[in-house]
């Protein structure tokens, strides 16, 4: 007999762990021939969850002694057993995995975008391998998230995700998990840009592996920001070499500690397909963990001329799709600016949801949105407490499927270099107290 006969037999014969014949194989495995008998197989152990011969031969129209035909040629010891199931199993995965391949090379051919070809590739992978029973599944994503919050529990601040840097946000998003698409919005002048970039900076000071997509500012620019945020010296300083020599050095050390960090940066066009693929091959590359992109609005997509709400909504529901676990495996943190009617009409009032430019579907595809707002801006000196507002900066938490909403409070450093938690970092960064030595090498 052939090798679907013998892995049939070797079923019938009982010498295997039956949940694992049903969570690796399945009747589409096996040829015209078998199919029959397969079916009928499948839905005896979905019934009784064993093997009962007279009823497999009956519903697959078959007597008895045929059904030892196939057992006959099973072998006797389970070890061998369990090789036939997984020699078989592997088998059917290779010439899956062939077919896979050979499919999306002749997509790629055609002009596909080898980031998206690479993401279908894994999509039709975990298809192809995904034959477990609805028993076997609920199991797996039952087993799957007692292994994340075993993680959390492990985790000495209880994330689920690598750590934004920030106590108060890591409590509100439990870090950045995977397959989660956030928004930070924010009116211009709020500090957007500083605040992802300082989020990033911190992200990965905490080991976490950061993507920055910038559309906006010039590489030059931000790296120019983050050195800001690592010195505490004014980016307009630095942009304009108006530094003292200790202030250069402090510079050329944080130059030297951003390039040994999981910071990884790029600069390309604007359009949203380019940006896309470009994720892929930075996931692919350096495992980013979190990508930040600047801005939304800077992104368009061909074909929706005329139809920016339609634009913006593809292009959302597209981020959120990719951030899946089975795609990018990443969380996305997505700048936004507010519409017009937030800007000349606010007044100094926080934003809210309905403020989120061109389209409705940033809020219904986001996992979390957050407002930037900076009462000092619109001079407003004291909040309702009495409490002054210098230098404080509110991330307002409008959506959160991961804690709480509303408002937590960060301070700016007083030339906007960067922000912080008052709390924890009053003293951050730390001033320069002795000369650096001449063997620092620092060129002058």
């Amino acid at each position: 007999m052939d090798t679907e006969a013998v892995v049939l037999g070797t079923i019938l014969k009982g010498k295997v762990n039956l949940r694992n014949v049903t969570s690796q194989l399945s009747p589409e495995m096996f040829g015209a021939a078998n199919k029959t008998l397969a079916d009928s197989i499948w839905e005896c152990l979905d019934k009784f969850q064993a093997i009962d011969v007279n009823y497999i031969a009956q519903n697959a129209g078959l007597q008895p002694n045929q059904l030892y035909d196939y057992i006959t040629v099973a072998p006797d010891l389970r070890q061998s057993s369990e090789e036939v199931i997984q020699n078989f199993y592997t088998d059917n995965i290779r010439k899956g995995l062939v077919g896979i391949l050979t499919a999306n090379t002749m997509n790629l051919s055609k002009g596909a975008k080898h980031g998206e070809v690479m993401a279908q590739i894994t999509s039709d992978y975990e298809n192809l391998i995904a034959n477990a029973s609805a028993e076997d599944k609920r199991s797996y994503y039952a087993t799957e998230t007692l292994q994340e919050i075993e993680r959390a529990m492990s985790s000495k601040f209880k994330l689920l995700g690598p750590s934004s840097g920030y106590t108060k946000i890591d409590d509100r998003l439990a870090g950045w998990q995977p397959s989660d698409l956030i928004y930070l919005a924010g009116r211009p002048a709020m500090g957007k840009t500083t605040m992802a970039l300082c989020l990033a900076y911190n992200t990965a000071k905490a080991g976490g592996k950061v993507g920055i997509i910038t559309l906006e500012m010039s590489p030059s620019q931000i790296e120019k920001k983050l050195f800001a945020a690592a010195t505490g010296i004014s980016y307009a300083d630095i942009s304009r070499g108006n530094l003292t020599d200790d202030q250069f050095r402090k510079v050329y050390k944080a130059a030297e500690e951003i390039g040994d960090l999981p910071l990884y940066l790029e600069n390309p066009p604007g359009n949203f397909e380019v940006i896309l693929d470009l994720m892929y091959s930075m996931k692919e590359s350096f495992g980013i963990e979190l990508f930040i992109i600047d801005y939304m609005q800077l992104m368009s997509k061909e074909g929706y001329q005329n139809n920016r709400n339609g634009e913006i909504g593809y292009m959302s529901r597209r981020l959120k799709e990719s951030a899946a676990k089975d795609r990018l495996d990443a969380c996305i943190l997505c700048l936004s600016q507010l519409n017009r009617e937030s800007v000349t009409g606010s007044k100094g009032r926080p934003p809210s949801l309905h403020n989120l430019r061109d389209s409705g579907s940033l809020e219904q595809d986001a996992d979390s949105v957050i407002f930037i707002h900076r009462p000092e801006y619109y001079n407003i000196e004291t909040d309702e407490d009495g409490n002054s507002t210098e230098d404080v900066v509110h991330l307002i938490f409008e959506k959160n499927r991961h804690g709480e909403t509303g408002q937590l409070e960060l301070m700016k450093h007083p030339n906007f270099s960067f922000i912080y938690e008052a709390e924890k970092d009053a003293n951050y960064p730390p001033e320069i107290t002795t000369p650096y030595s001449d063997t620092d090498n620092v060129p002058f």
